[in-house]
Order: C-alpha cells, then sequence, then structure tokens
C-alpha cells in the first residue's frame, strides 16, 4: 500500500516513539462484536474488535501528547447528531505504526474479488 498523506487541515504530531516500543503481536485479541457479526456474517460481512493493539500505557502516552499539542475546536456535525471536539493529527509514521500491528491480523481477513 503506498503511504497516506495527510489531511490538508491536519495538524503534525512528534513523537516519541520509544514510547511505543512495548508492542507484543502475540497479545492481539479478535474478537466477534455480537449482534452485530452474526447479523451480517450471513452477508459476507465481519464486525470486529482488534484488543491490545496498543497497551494502555501507549494510549495515555498518545491521548496525552495529542491533548497538549492539538488545538481543539468543534466537530462539524449537526450538533443534535454529536456534539464534541476534536483534533486531527497527521501522523504517517503512526499509522504506518498501527498497520503494522493490525496487518498480521486484517491479512486474514481481506476478501479479493
Amino acid at each position: 500500500p503506498r503511504p497516506m498523506e495527510p489531511l490538508p487541515e491536519s495538524q503534525p504530531l512528534q513523537l516519541d516513539w520509544s514510547r511505543l516500543q512495548s508492542f507484543q503481536p502475540s497479545q492481539v485479541v479478535v474478537e466477534a462484536v455480537e449482534p452485530v457479526d452474526s447479523h451480517y456474517a450471513r452477508y459476507g460481512g465481519r464486525c470486529l474488535a482488534l484488543r491490545n493493539v496498543l497497551s494502555a500505557e501507549e494510549c495515555a502516552y498518545l491521548i496525552e501528547q495529542m491533548a497538549t499539542e492539538g488545538k481543539m475546536e468543534p466537530v462539524r456535525y449537526r450538533q443534535d447528531y454529536r456534539r464534541n471536539d476534536r483534533t486531527i493529527f497527521g501522523s504517517p509514521e503512526l499509522a504506518a505504526e498501527l498497520w503494522r500491528r493490525v496487518a498480521p491480523s486484517a491479512a486474514g481477513l481481506a476478501l479479493f474479488a
């Protein structure tokens, strides 16, 4: 796959990559999300959750970095639909790291025509 380009409105995200080195591929757990998975399985679809892709420490670190570096802005959805703030970060490196972690699980799920 080709590298993703950050969205034009995204902010850069500088990370200390040594804080994201505790990943153990054997800890990733793929779980069906019921009842959605059973409902769509008859159509060839799946609804799965991948657990342990990030450790609790890694999640806390990413949240901390994104909260301190980002400028929160209201989302541009209808307020009756969703009311929250967000920040969009562009990090091809983080995207690549996350894909590296989920790729082994996703490879067995990919459908090819």
